[in-house]
């Protein structure tokens, strides 16, 4: 019973240590890549998939140069979530929050986007929900 709770306490250590040096490595390589687009951000395409009737959000695409993510993927993935889809920015108004630079395939990172939070229905978001959903998705928070 003893060696069961010795590998028990083993395991979990090696665990813990795992997921503390994760967001680490994660935040350099976010970083890193958020500083090569950076460089080429004029050249970069801007598009936007604006959920606000539906989730009271909307997402801006940077799509990277020479990306290997095709417009078609992105528009169509749009309207299944029942968005629309545009080259413009998303709308200002009532904005809450945004979560920025998020990268969305870090193995091939060739799309970064935003979400813009909206005050009021249908989905009412607060601060707190949306500062932890920023989290979660890897980006950098700002509110209003």
């Amino acid at each position: 019973m003893n060696f069961f709770l010795f590998v028990l306490v083993l395991v979990s250590s090696m665990h813990s240590m795992a997921i503390e040096n994760f967001p680490d490595s994660h935040a350099h390589h976010h970083h890193e890549i958020v500083k090569k687009s950076n460089h080429m951000r004029e050249a970069n395409q801007h598009f936007s998939c604006d959920l606000s009737a539906y989730s009271s959000q909307c997402r801006e695409y940077e799509i990277l140069e020479n990306a290997k993510t095709t417009l078609e993927e992105i528009h169509d993935g749009c309207e299944s979530m029942g968005g629309v889809f545009s080259q413009q920015k998303c709308p200002t108004t009532i904005r809450l929050s945004i979560c920025s630079d998020i990268i969305r395939n870090y193995h091939q990172p060739d799309v970064i986007y935003s979400n813009i939070y909206y005050k009021g229905a249908p989905a009412d978001w607060d601060i707190k929900t949306t500062e932890r959903v920023c989290g979660d998705l890897g980006g950098e928070f700002l509110s209003e």
